[in-house]
């Protein structure tokens, strides 16, 4: 059997006619075995968190969430900015330079954050920490939208 690009000829048999050697081949397509007796595995869709976390560690000047619950934090971010945001919005922010585009609402996005609050609990009493997550927050979200 030879390859040739998707296909393989296969030589099946031999036939002869006053003193003429016909060789007959067949084109089939190429399969391999490793696509057609193994599954791919795909991974599964990602779900919105279940629960309450609390978020104890945080960069002092930037805002970003750290610790143990921070990985679980971003993911539901982005679950969240994937399954609750209309498809039909293209851009994070209403554009200047083209105001027919169709953007995210304020209200949407503060639908987003209120309830990410619902199932993660900031434990600081200092709000201008807590403002400066919810920026950090905000941009994790513009680069999983």
């Amino acid at each position: 059997m030879r390859s040739i690009y998707n296909l393989v000829y296969m030589y099946i048999y031999e036939i002869k006619m006053n003193g003429i050697c016909i060789n007959i081949f067949i084109l089939v397509p190429y399969r391999s075995a490793t696509t057609s007796e193994k599954s791919r595995k795909v991974r599964g869709p990602n779900k919105p968190l279940e629960g309450r976390y609390i978020l104890l560690e945080f960069d002092e000047g930037t805002g970003q969430v750290l610790g143990a619950n921070s990985k679980k934090f971003v993911a539901h971010c982005g679950c969240l900015v994937r399954d609750r945001l209309p498809v039909s919005a293209r851009e994070w922010r209403q554009g200047k330079d083209n105001p027919n585009i169709s953007f995210v609402s304020d209200c949407d996005k503060e639908l987003i954050l209120l309830n990410i609050l619902q199932h993660f609990t900031l434990d600081t009493q200092d709000e201008a920490l807590k403002e400066k997550v919810k920026i950090w927050a905000m941009q994790k979200m513009v680069k999983q939208f």
